[in-house]
């Protein structure tokens, strides 16, 4: 078994999935990773939406693709946005913002937790050691995020048991990745300091 440090430094962002699904029991071992997260004043005010369904990521999937398409973006729009909605523009039909993984799942809070974010945040990072551990590759996916005011795609995740009262935090897609794992990348420098 390894320890939660090789874990850490093990784990890698997987953009490349098998088409085999993820077992109900497995599904249920990475939300309970999530569970235990640290949340801003213990509200654990979150909630978290698994789709094991290919239809419904493919109907997810095309949310996004209309979400990006109708999407203005001024000067001042993130570059990261920026990019993304080109990408979804230039792959057009072949896009899929969940990398075509079996699984998706949604870290949602309530929009009145000043520490939705930053708790929907360690949650995913509980789920993305736990399927390292589990030998499932794992990557955090923005879309959803980006596109959390979308009425269209909000309107599909009300459908799906996201509360209304929740803003879209982040997402991750897990699966059996398709091939090797890619090793770290070469870490920056200067990134830390110590003091006394």
């Amino acid at each position: 078994m390894r320890s939660v440090r090789e874990i850490i430094l093990a784990r890698r962002s997987v953009r490349r999935y098998l088409p085999t699904p993820l077992s109900r029991e497995t599904v249920e071992e990475l939300l309970e990773a999530g569970r235990y997260a640290p949340s801003g004043h213990n509200k654990q005010a979150w909630r978290f939406t698994a789709i094991l369904d290919q239809k419904l990521l493919q109907e997810l999937n095309q949310l996004v693709r209309d979400g990006f398409a109708a999407l203005a973006l001024g000067e001042d729009a993130p570059k990261e946005l920026r990019d993304a909605k080109a990408k979804a523009e230039r792959q057009g039909e072949s896009y899929h913002f969940t990398y075509d993984a079996p699984c998706l799942i949604i870290a949602s809070n309530d929009t009145s937790d000043p520490n939705a974010q930053a708790s929907c945040a360690c949650a995913l990072e509980n789920m993305f050691l736990a399927a390292c551990e589990m030998g499932l590759g794992s990557c955090w996916v923005n879309q959803l995020h980006w596109l959390r005011d979308d009425l269209n795609l909000r309107k599909k995740l009300a459908e799906l048991g996201v509360p209304e009262a929740h803003t879209i935090c982040g997402s991750g897609v897990f699966g059996h990745p398709d091939g090797k794992v890619p090793g770290a990348p070469t870490r920056k420098e200067g990134t830390w300091s110590i003091i006394g």
